[in-house]
């Protein structure tokens, strides 16, 4: 692939690409509208936010980004960020440091980040050259979440050398191997028509579908709003419900709304009161006033 030869070209030109780390001192290491919004939304970081301190009597925004990513190489990413501020690892960000380097050079998957390392990198965009040095070696073992963190940070500029298009086709690459995350941002352009050409719903669905499949939370959320909309496919309001289940089940606001209100009036369902209390509770503890 061409695209990945010019990557590996791009790592070659990289220098401090591992982290060099001393015990106790410092180093150095190397709906349519809705489709229109979710897109929007990807390019301006709309990502989820903390319960609110108390009731917000707003309604929930559909364009509000819930999905939670984390890896190995967003973990990497921050480790390389404390060691060029001047810091020091502790033992355990070390201990991590070197597996995921080792790992990278002997072509096996990265190592399962602690959980409290995990926590520090959600969301977090791979922006340090030395950190994408390693990232690149992943790509060898089709490691999609190493295919997309390269990708997703190349469309958005951080990669120096590394023109958009390039970028699409790499975050393609993720797509094409299960990662979520790329899944949805191809769906969310598919669907819009934005960036990626003209508007393709039917593309848009099988993008979506694919990151429902992987976890994605606002990924179930759009393959839901297609199927209840009718969108690329029949309408479907009972598998839009349940896509919309899942999806409320991973915190997403918007998701539990809706389907709290289909089965409180029986819009599409038979109305279940019960499941409606239960949804509209999730509502209220994550802060809103609609919920209570």
């Amino acid at each position: 692939m061409q695209y990945l030869a010019a990557w590996y070209r791009r790592s070659q030109g990289t220098t401090g690409d591992t982290l060099t780390h001393v015990n106790g001192g410092s180093g150095q290491r190397p709906l349519r509208k809705l489709l229109a919004l979710a897109a929007l939304a990807l390019f301006t970081s709309a990502n989820a936010g903390s319960t609110p301190a108390k009731l917000d009597s707003a309604m929930p925004t559909a364009e509000r980004q819930h999905h939670q990513r984390t890896n190995c190489h967003g973990v990497y990413d921050v480790l390389v960020s404390k060691v060029l501020g001047g810091s020091a690892l502790n033992s355990v960000e070390a201990t991590f440091a070197d597996s995921y380097e080792a790992n990278a050079k002997a072509r096996i998957p990265c190592p399962l980040p602690p959980e409290e390392l995990a926590m520090r990198a959600i969301n977090r965009d791979v922006t340090n050259q030395p950190a994408q040095a390693i990232v690149i070696e992943y790509l060898q073992q089709d490691d999609a979440a190493a295919y997309f963190e390269l990708g997703w940070a190349a469309a958005q500029g951080k990669v120096s050398g590394v023109d958009r298009a390039m970028a699409f086709e790499t975050i393609e690459q993720a797509a094409k191997l299960g990662d979520g995350p790329a899944n949805y941002i191809l769906g969310a352009l598919k669907g819009s028509g934005q960036v990626l050409g003209p508007k393709d719903e039917a593309q848009a669905l099988r993008h979506f579908t694919s990151a429902a499949e992987a976890g994605h939370v606002d990924g179930l959320f759009m393959a839901g709003l297609f199927h209840i909309e009718g969108i690329a496919t029949p309408k479907n309001v009972k598998k839009g419900l349940e896509y919309f289940r899942q999806a409320s089940e991973g915190g997403h606001v918007y998701a539990t709304f809706f389907a709290a209100d289909a089965f409180n009036m029986g819009k599409g369902v038979k109305a279940d009161h019960d499941r409606a209390y239960n949804l509209a509770r999730n509502l209220f503890d994550d802060g809103y006033v609609v919920g209570a």
